[in-house]
C-alpha cells in the first residue's frame, strides 16, 4: 500500500460530504458531535454504589443519606497526548431502565464542582443527558483523573426501575498536529436491546481496493447486571452477509464490583484514549482484545468491554454496525473512529 490518506480526505476530494450520517432502524440517535480532525476521542465511564441504611439489599432500600455526596468507586480517566488541545469536553449522565432524574445538576459533582454549574444539557432524551464541562472543571491533556460524585437520592432505591443515575461518562475531543486525520462521531441513544437490534450505518465511505479500513467503536450500555453480558454487536460490509462481533456484551464493568453481584451502578462504556505517539489505546481495563476476553466469566462482568477495533478492506462503500440484545438493556452511547489507509 502505499502512504497513508486518511478517510475525510478522500471523501472531500471526492465530493461526498454527507459521508457519515447514521441510519438507525429502531430508534433516533442525537449527534453530540460528528466530524474530521487531527487528533481524536477520549472516554472513560464510572458509577456510584450507593450506600443504603443499613446496608441492606432489599429491592426498596432508601440510601443511607439521601443528602450526601458519595463518590464513584473508581475515578474517570483520560489519556491523550499532554501536546493535544482539547476542543470539547462533556459529562454524559445515563440514566435507569426506567430513564433519568429531572434534576440531574444538582445530584451529580464532576472534578469538585456541581454540574449545574455546567448549564443546561446540550443534548439530553429520556436516559441520556449530556453537559458541556470544556471550561471550569479543570479538564486537561495528558493522563489525567477526575472524580465523580452522586447525592444519595440519585439512586433511590436498591433494585427499582425507576429514574435513577447509572453512571457517568467523560467523552473529551481533541486536536494534536501530531496525529493523523480521523473521522470521529458520537452519538447519544434511548435504545432498547431487542433482538432486532439498532442499526448504525455509514454510507458514503470512498472505495479502495487496496486499502485498510479501521473503525473502533465504544459502546455505553445501561442496565444489566454481571450475569446480564448477552448483547450482541454485528457488522456488515457492504454486501457481505452479516458478521456477529461478540455475543458477551454488557453487563456493568463500570460499576462497582462486588463478589456476589447486585444492583449497583449498572453501566458500561467502552473506554480508550491515545498514548503519547497518538495511537489509541484502551483505558481502564478495555482493550481491543479478541471476544470474549480471556479475563471474563459469567459473573464478573467482563467477557466484554464494550471496546472494538474492526478492521477490513476498504473495498465497501458503506459499513453498518448492528447492537442487539433480549430486550433487557439500552443502548445509551454509541462513539465511533474512523482511519483508512490507500
Amino acid at each position: 500500500m502505499a502512504s497513508r490518506t486518511s478517510l475525510p480526505v478522500l471523501l472531500l476530494a471526492s465530493g461526498l460530504v454527507g459521508f457519515l450520517t447514521p441510519r438507525v432502524a429502531t430508534a433516533a440517535p442525537q449527534t453530540i458531535i460528528q466530524t474530521s480532525l487531527k487528533g481524536g476521542i477520549a472516554t472513560d465511564g464510572t458509577g456510584v454504589a450507593t450506600p443504603r441504611q443499613g446496608g441492606s439489599t432489599q429491592n426498596d432500600a432508601p440510601p443511607a443519606s439521601a443528602s450526601t455526596f458519595y463518590d464513584a468507586w473508581r475515578p474517570v480517566e483520560l489519556r491523550m497526548p499532554a501536546t493535544a488541545t482539547i476542543t470539547k469536553a462533556y459529562l454524559a449522565v445515563h440514566g435507569g431502565f426506567g430513564g433519568i432524574p429531572t434534576d440531574v445538576p444538582a445530584k451529580v459533582r464532576f472534578a469538585g464542582k456541581s454540574l449545574a454549574e455546567a448549564g443546561a444539557p446540550v443534548v439530553s432524551n429520556s436516559v441520556v443527558a449530556v453537559y458541556d464541562v470544556t471550561t471550569g472543571f479543570g479538564v486537561t491533556p495528558g493522563t489525567t483523573q477526575y472524580m465523580v460524585q452522586e447525592r444519595g437520592d440519585a439512586d433511590p432505591a436498591y433494585n427499582g426501575s425507576g429514574l435513577r443515575i447509572g453512571g457517568e461518562q467523560l467523552v473529551v475531543f481533541y486536536e494534536d498536529a501530531a496525529a493523523p486525520l480521523r473521522q470521529v462521531s458520537w452519538f447519544v441513544n434511548d435504545a432498547l436491546g431487542d433482538s432486532a437490534g439498532t442499526t448504525t450505518t455509514f454510507g458514503g465511505l470512498v472505495s479502495c481496493g487496496q486499502g485498510t479500513r479501521t473503525v473502533t467503536t465504544s459502546f455505553g450500555i445501561i442496565w444489566e447486571t454481571e450475569a446480564e453480558q448477552n448483547s450482541a454487536v454485528y457488522l456488515k460490509q457492504g454486501a457481505a452477509p452479516e458478521q456477529l462481533l461478540s455475543s458477551t456484551l454488557g453487563g456493568c464493568d463500570d460499576g462497582q464490583p462486588a463478589a456476589t453481584g447486585g444492583w449497583r451502578a449498572l453501566f458500561t462504556v467502552g473506554s480508550f484514549g491515545a498514548d503519547s505517539s497518538g495511537a489509541l489505546v484502551g483505558v481502564s481495563g478495555d482493550n481491543f482484545l479478541p471476544e470474549p476476553r480471556a479475563d471474563g466469566t459469567a459473573s464478573n462482568s467482563r467477557q466484554s468491554d464494550e471496546l472494538f477495533s474492526i478492521s477490513g478492506p476498504a473495498t465497501a462503500s458503506t459499513w453498518t454496525i448492528r447492537f442487539a440484545g433480549d430486550g433487557d438493556s439500552k443502548l445509551t452511547s454509541l462513539i465511533t473512529v474512523i482511519e483508512q489507509d490507500d
